[in-house]
């Protein structure tokens, strides 16, 4: 099965007209699918919507210069890679994000966006919707949440869901990290929504 995937990302990626892209790997949901290089060099795709996937760019890939929308649910991606995604991405405007994704290998690794809050040169200027479901007192994605409010000064709409099965001392320390103030918020229409 990975060998059929990997050949029609290939087909794929030889033609300039794939706009849209979703692979979900629903076959093997215990197994991520390893994208292959080919799929980090289709510059043309404006909506990617992936599933049980494994997201390790190679080390030339800079970002999708017309991706404009983008679903990550069960996608396996250190902070670094999603980082450098991200701010490589120039168009995005509509991120769904699950908190399952991110795969770190220690707590020091979150510190990475505290210190990105700084870098004046990293923003999400065109994101304007973001959404994210959280499962457990994660202390990266509230820190990965705040730094996606902090460097989009376009966001219209953020979205936080806690999922069902937190329990509620879970749930009010999640609420707690996400609503304390002061955190630097760059756009003045923002509508935070936290569905618990």
């Amino acid at each position: 099965m990975v060998a059929e995937f990997d050949l029609i990302i290939l087909y794929l990626s030889r033609r300039t007209y794939v706009k849209d892209l979703i692979i979900d790997n629903v076959n093997d949901s215990s197994n991520f699918y390893k994208l292959p290089t080919p799929f980090f060099s289709m510059q043309g795709l404006e909506s990617i919507c992936l599933k049980n996937c494994n997201f390790e760019p190679p080390v030339t890939f800079n970002g999708f210069n017309k991706l404009r929308s983008v679903s990550f649910e069960k996608v396996q991606v250190s902070a670094k890679a999603l980082q450098h995604f991200l701010s490589n991405s120039p168009l995005l405007e509509d991120m769904y994000l699950m908190d399952d994704n991110v795969k770190l290998p220690n707590q020091a690794t979150s510190m990475k966006f505290v210190d990105l809050l700084d870098d004046s040169s990293l923003t999400f200027d065109h994101l304007k919707h973001f959404e994210t479901a959280i499962s457990s007192d994660n202390g990266f994605m509230i820190e990965f949440v705040k730094l996606i409010i902090a460097k989009s000064p376009m966001l219209e709409i953020a979205r936080i869901d806690v999922n069902d099965y937190v329990s509620v001392e879970e749930e009010l320390k999640i609420c707690k990290a996400i609503i304390n103030l002061p955190f630097p918020h760059a756009s003045p229409s923002l509508k935070l929504f936290i569905g618990l």
